[in-house]
Parts: structure tokens; C-alpha cells; sequence
């Protein structure tokens, strides 16, 4: 925790010794030195990984390595389906709460995302404007084919279509169960669409690790109250962004800090 930031010295021409990193400034060089002595001694820790006995500015720069790491991998489209997962959750351990992100996430896709297709597909089709595609094999790629499936190439997600699991109504056996469908784009040709379901989808494997869901969780979360057994809940400064409030689910009240 910084201090707040000295008010500016009454004379703007005399020297000063300052920390860049911190934004703080000292008139004596014995203020300066003790001050850097605190922050070069190890025992900081950096928030988002755990990583004990560092200097303070190791630690910092530790966080901004993650902080920026989450922000150039981890998909934008589903950061608020997370955090609205991750909001009053009653789970108590960090490690299974990511288990949990992971195992529900895997699978579920939202407009925007770009993902790839698995090969060996057989049951995509097209959209009643386009032709219906074909697995890429060799006699495609002979015959110069380019309507075939490149199951490389990226695809955004156009639109998610989610279906309820059919039941049989005399036993109650499930006979389909619950799943999406997916409107695809070509992430460079927009003109060409498929529609396919999630288990013919996969993100790049980079940018959904249960590492980077640890990191976005260190980021986004805080205990939503000081009693013992709390949930979690997003902080602050995110509710907005991911359309959230900290109106308590009423079977969360018991960890409510009093008024």
C-alpha cells in the first residue's frame, strides 16, 4: 500500500530525490535513502502470482508482467460470463474456484470470440446462402475447391443459439442433452458462414489456461466481506464494466458485513 502523495513543496526550484515508481519525492537525500532501503529489502509478495520474498519493485513489476499478460491473452468476450460466474460465489478455495471456471468455460462459447474448428467434422453445415461445406481433404485442394472447411483458420462467432435437453416424458431419461449452436464467420472473409455445435469448437489453447483464469481471478476478485466463510465478489472498479452490482443474493445475507 502507497502512502498518499505529498502536497507540492511551497518553493518549485529547490532539488528533490524522487522514486519514479512510486511517485514519491524526498527533500533530504537520508529521507530517500531510507525510504529505497524499505522497498529493496524482500519481503514483498506479488499479488497475482504468490511469489514471496521479493523487493517491492520486483513484486511490481511481477504484476504488470501478469496484468498484461491476462490482457493480451485472455479473450475479451468472456471475461463478463466469468466474472458474472465468479460474483457472490460461495466457493471457498481459489484453486477449485478455478477448476470450476475451467470445466463450466471449456466448452461454452460467446459472440465474439474467434475459435477454430476440430477436423473430421461431419455433421457442420452451411447457411441457406452458402454452399454446404466439406471436410478439407486432398481431392479438394486438387480440384481447387474453395468452398472446402480450413479447419486452421480462425472463426468468429456470429450468434449462440442455446437448447434445452429433450426428455423422454414416461421415464424422464434425458435423450439430448442440454447443448449450443454456433453461427461462424470467416475472420477474414465475413461473406462465408457455418453453423456447428461446441464440440466442434476449440479456442487457441493460449488464451484459456487455467493459469491465466488464476491470474483474472486474482485481478477481478476480493472477498465481498471481512466474515469468515464470505464469497467472493468482483471488485469495485469492474462491477461497471461487466454490468454488475453488489446487491447480496438473499442466501448470501449471512456473510453481510453489518452496517
Amino acid at each position: 500500500m502507497l502512502p498518499d502523495p505529498r502536497p507540492l513543496p511551497t518553493d518549485l526550484n529547490i532539488y528533490v530525490w524522487h522514486i519514479d515508481e512510486t511517485g514519491e519525492w524526498f527533500i533530504t537525500y537520508e529521507e530517500y535513502l531510507e525510504r529505497l532501503d524499505f522497498y529493496t529489502r524482500h519481503h514483498f509478495t506479488c499479488e497475482i502470482t504468490g511469489t514471496s520474498c521479493l523487493t517491492f519493485f520486483q513484486a511490481l513489476d511481477s504484476e504488470e508482467t501478469e496484468f498484461r499478460y491476462v490482457e493480451e491473452r485472455f479473450p475479451l468476450k468472456l471475461r463478463e460470463p466469468v466474472s458474472r460466474f465468479l460474483h457472490f460465489n460461495g466457493i471457498k478455495r481459489l484453486d477449485a474456484l478455478v477448476e470450476q471456471v475451467y470445466a463450466k468455460f471449456k466448452n461454452d462459447f460467446f459472440p465474439g470470440e474467434v475459435v477454430y474448428l476440430r477436423k473430421n467434422n461431419k455433421e457442420l453445415s452451411a447457411t441457406p446462402s452458402q454452399p454446404s461445406p466439406q471436410p478439407d481433404d486432398g481431392a479438394n485442394k486438387e480440384n481447387g475447391d474453395s468452398t472446402h472447411i480450413q479447419y486452421q483458420r480462425p472463426y468468429i462467432i456470429k450468434e449462440k443459439a442455446q437448447f434445452n435437453a429433450s426428455k423422454d416424458p414416461n421415464t424422464g431419461e434425458v435423450i439430448t442433452p442440454a447443448h449450443s449452436k454456433y453461427m461462424l464467420i470467416e475472420e477474414t472473409q465475413g461473406s462465408k458462414s457455418l453453423i456447428a455445435d461446441q464440440s466442434q469448437l476449440y479456442r487457441d489453447r493460449t488464451t484459456f489456461t487455467k493459469h491465466l483464469i488464476k491470474c483474472f481471478c486474482k485481478i477481478t476478485l476480493r472477498r465481498a466481506s471481512t466474515k469468515m466463510g464470505a464469497p467472493w465478489a468482483v471488485k469495485e472498479e469492474y462491477l461497471p464494466m461487466y454490468g454488475l452490482t453488489m446487491d447480496w443474493p438473499p442466501e448470501m445475507l449471512k456473510y453481510k458485513d453489518e452496517e
